[in-house]
């Protein structure tokens, strides 16, 4: 009996401890918001009283924010979390509610699955980090997806993809501003290794011949990985499309692992003709730098010592007139005798740090230089 009344006892002081926990937390409640500011903001209460606010505080629905300067955090007591700023002179300007709804600026949605947020006539319910803009009605999604409910024909903006909220607008890739620090923080990474993976793309078509690195052939030669893949076909292969940007792009395929290698192919080089840049065609893929990089390297080597005039080593200035590596015919794509370990598997984006222009000194030391 004593045993039992200690157990009790004990249920009972837990159940007291975690009520007071909950009283005492100072987050907000049922039709509140809390407001943290890193600068200063006007307040606009249901009533219509102003106030100027450069501290925590909290906020009921009704209430307006206005952003004067810097940066602010808003959260729900759903946990949904909202990023203010003012930039460029330009600050949020966000009514309080369930959701929110933006007048003016931009807000950027971090938290919450799902976080909704109103602008206009639209509601996106976000599913990763999304950026909303009043000014231009454009719905930018750094990551995961968020649904569109109101004008367009659109339901979902994917990751790394922009929506213009107005009826008939289509999908397009996200630009990057250097100047954004939200563009900077979730694609910055992304971006400095697409200005590599331009760069190599430029260095590796100028380099062959005119009409050179344009068969299924050369490019079974120079990605090995490629003689493995059913699906690589010629008619895979664009005539007009340089031999550089096939060679990336053929190379993130390779390495991506989601779906088919065709469709694979088709979501790179669509992705890649609607505008986006290299970098966020391989964060689209979610492909690791570092093997994509060494697999480069590794074509670069293969076309430099396959080009290279007889006689000569491996590592001397190669000739770009001779003729480019041959390979399985188109018609028999299959057959071939190269083996090669398998790929590297696939991962987050790898940070990069190395500039472009000294990738170039480094892997195209040889290859890309005329000779003297």
């Amino acid at each position: 009996m004593r045993r039992g009344i200690a157990v009790g006892t004990a249920l009972v002081v837990g159940a007291v401890g975690l009520l007071a926990a909950s009283c005492g937390d100072d987050g907000p409640g049922p039709d509140e918001a809390r407001l943290d500011l890193d600068g200063t903001a006007v307040v606009t209460t249901a009533d219509g009283a102003r106030e100027s606010v450069d501290d925590g505080t909290t906020l009921r629905f009704g209430d307006t924010v206005a952003m004067e300067e810097g940066t602010a955090l808003l959260e729900l007591a759903d946990g949904s979390v909202y990023e203010l700023r003012a930039r460029d002179d330009v600050g949020t300007e966000l009514e309080v509610g369930a959701p929110p709804r933006l007048t003016a600026g931009d807000v950027l949605v971090t938290d919450g699955f799902p976080a909704q947020v109103k602008v206009d006539a639209a509601t996106l319910t976000a599913q990763g980090a999304l950026r909303v803009d009043a000014d231009d009605a454009t719905a930018t999604a750094y990551r995961g997806r968020a649904r569109v409910a109101g004008p367009g024909d659109v339901d979902w903006v994917p990751a790394l993809r922009r929506l213009v909220l107005v009826d008939g607008a289509a999908l397009e890739p996200l630009t990057f501003d250097g100047t954004d620090p939200w563009d900077r923080r979730y694609l910055g990474e992304a971006v400095a290794f697409g200005d590599q993976l331009e760069a190599l793309a430029r260095g590796y078509t100028s380099e062959l011949p005119p009409a050179g690195g344009r068969t299924v052939g050369f490019f079974q030669s120079v990605v090995p990985q490629l003689a493995d893949e059913r699906e690589f076909h010629a008619d895979l292969l664009d005539p007009d499309r340089p031999p550089g940007e096939t060679l990336v792009g053929a190379v993130i395929a390779v390495q991506a692992r989601e779906g088919t290698f065709r469709e694979r192919w088709d979501a790179v080089f669509g992705f890649r003709d609607a505008g986006a840049a290299w970098g966020l065609v391989a964060l689209d893929q979610g492909v690791s730098s570092a093997p994509v990089l060494e697999t480069i390297e590794l074509a670069i080597t293969t076309t430099s010592t396959t080009a290279a005039p007889p006689g000569s080593s491996p590592g001397s200035t190669p000739s770009t007139s001779t003729a480019e590596p041959t390979g399985p015919t188109p018609a028999d794509p299959d057959t071939t005798t190269t083996t090669t370990a398998p790929p590297p598997a696939p991962g987050p984006l790898d940070p990069v740090t190395e500039p472009a222009d000294e990738l170039l000194d480094d892997l195209l030391e040889v290859l890309l230089l005329q000779p003297g």
